[in-house]
């Protein structure tokens, strides 16, 4: 099993390789307050107060939406495990910003996670992903119609090995509820 949730893997060797400037990342904290910052979280929507950031990267991943073939059958088995995932860009003009800028600032952020997502996603220590697959690629999901919003998703596929060496601890059918106090003398 990877050290890190996959999810959060790839958002914390996003937030790390970060290397352009427009825009910028903060250097304290990934999930800013700063509009001028990109906001790197794992999350639709930014918490409190709920909100998308004015720059945003959100790194999702479906659990659901994972294949696990068995790649080492014996007493522990190793699984390789596909796991479907989405990178969400968000470039959201505030007042006085205008859409080239704008439409400038979003293709810089979907070059930096292509770049990074390709060299440095399996060259980080200890995030536990051997290679991501970026197929279908990018989708544009621009809003507009009512607001000028820019908004990106890739589409990508985290490759980890997983291995299971105990069962998950739980009470089971027999351990509570209705069996566990049925008194069957």
């Amino acid at each position: 099993m990877p050290i890190v949730e996959p999810a959060l893997a790839v958002r914390n060797t996003l937030y790390a390789n970060w290397t352009i400037t427009n825009p910028d990342n903060d250097p304290s904290v990934q999930e800013t307050f700063n509009p001028n910052f990109v906001s790197f979280t794992t999350q639709y929507y930014t918490p409190s107060p709920r909100r998308i950031h004015s720059f945003q990267i959100s790194v999702m991943s479906s659990p659901n939406r994972a294949r696990m073939t068995p790649e080492e059958v014996g007493s522990i088995v190793m699984y390789r495990v596909e796991q479907e995932m989405l990178c969400h860009c968000w470039a959201i003009p505030g007042i006085g910003g205008d859409y080239s800028t704008y439409e400038q600032y979003i293709q810089n952020m979907q070059d930096t996670v292509d770049q990074i997502l390709r060299i440095k996603s399996t060259a980080e220590v200890g995030q536990g992903i051997q290679f991501i697959r970026d197929s279908p690629g990018w989708s544009n999901e621009d809003e507009f119609q009512n607001r000028l919003l820019f908004h990106r998703v890739l589409h990508f596929t985290a490759v980890y090995y997983r291995t299971d060496t105990s069962l998950p601890a739980t009470s089971g059918l027999w351990g509570t509820g209705i069996w566990g106090s049925f008194n069957w003398g």
